[in-house]
């Protein structure tokens, strides 16, 4: 399930610039070998990237939005009992993830993640947060056919006209999902232009490289401050106390994800004593990182780096 949830958030930036894409049409496709299909968003949405093992694509409205479409294999809930215990660990793990989000990218929760209600859906959950200037929402919409899962998660920039028509693109990809009939053949998988994909990217400015040279060298400053700063808190008892207690519940939560079959209901309820377990620690480390003085000049480093970008 963690790999399903690292897919997801590959669409967390949508304000880069964009390589290797080209046209999608309203043609249906197919992901994971041909067992699930559907018809993706219709231009301007562009295909930017395809997986390498083919149950997963992403879809880009240049500089509005993103929608990844992945299809994952014999996952769905095998019971109407372990579907809300499925909806809490899909919670769980995808705020775990926003969690690391903030520290690793940068990210600025605004909204945590949270249901939506829409009974067209297994399940729909949406947050906002801010990146490099940005308010952007995501959105992950799921579908249950038969034992697998189809899960189409979107990210726009916050605005309602550019939110409304990412949202509304999205949900007609995931509604328009089926399974291939068996015997019938399969529509062929989103593909990348080839020319596209060859393409060499335009030759940097001079100007461009210093600019990129200045923001790795502020980034590796940056994390040296912040592992310096953890080493630091390492030694404090009371961080060291929290975290076994939180290592102890992720070790518990872990074991229970490898048991087959999964006791759904137990995952959720471990999935939440580690999230009540980290808090803390969490809160302690950022409580460090922001008074580290060290951290606080390499952060601004950072940031005007980026600004030059």
């Amino acid at each position: 399930m963690l790999y399903r949830i690292a897919i997801l958030l590959i669409v967390c930036t949508i304000v880069a610039g964009m390589s290797s894409e080209t046209k999608a049409d309203e043609n249906p496709v197919s992901l994971s070998n041909g067992i699930v299909q559907f018809t993706p968003p219709a231009d301007p949405w562009v295909v930017s990237w395809v997986s390498p093992k083919g149950e997963a694509a992403i879809f880009t409205n240049p500089g509005k939005g993103r929608i990844q479409v992945s299809a994952i294999l014999n996952i769905a809930p095998k019971s109407p009992q372990a579907e809300e215990p499925t909806r809490q660990v899909l919670l769980a793990e995808l705020r775990v993830m926003s969690d690391k989000a903030k520290v690793k990218d940068n990210v600025e929760i605004v909204k945590q993640l949270a249901f939506e209600k829409d009974g067209r859906f297994f399940c729909v959950m949406s947050e906002q947060f801010r990146k490099q200037g940005n308010l952007l929402e995501q959105v992950h919409y799921y579908r249950n056919l038969s034992a697998h899962q189809l899960v189409v998660t979107v990210v726009s920039l916050a605005e309602p006209d550019d939110l409304k028509i990412s949202r509304e693109a999205a949900e007609k990809v995931a509604l328009s999902a089926a399974l291939v009939a068996k015997g019938d053949k399969a529509p062929r998988p989103p593909k990348v232009s080839a020319e596209l994909a060859e393409a060499k990217p335009a030759e940097t400015t001079s100007t461009e490289k210093a600019d990129r040279t200045d923001l790795a060298a502020a980034q590796k400053e940056l994390d040296a401050a912040i592992a310096k700063c953890d080493a630091e808190l390492a030694k404090d008892a009371k961080y060291k106390a929290a975290k076994a207690k939180a290592d102890t519940a992720e070790a518990k939560l872990n074991d229970l994800r490898g048991q087959q079959p999964p006791d759904r209901a137990a995952i959720a309820r471990a999935s939440e004593d580690w999230l009540e377990a980290k808090r803390p620690v969490e809160a302690m480390r950022q409580a460090a990182l922001a008074k580290d003085l060290d951290v606080i000049a390499a952060r601004k480093k950072v940031a005007e780096a980026r600004a030059k970008k």
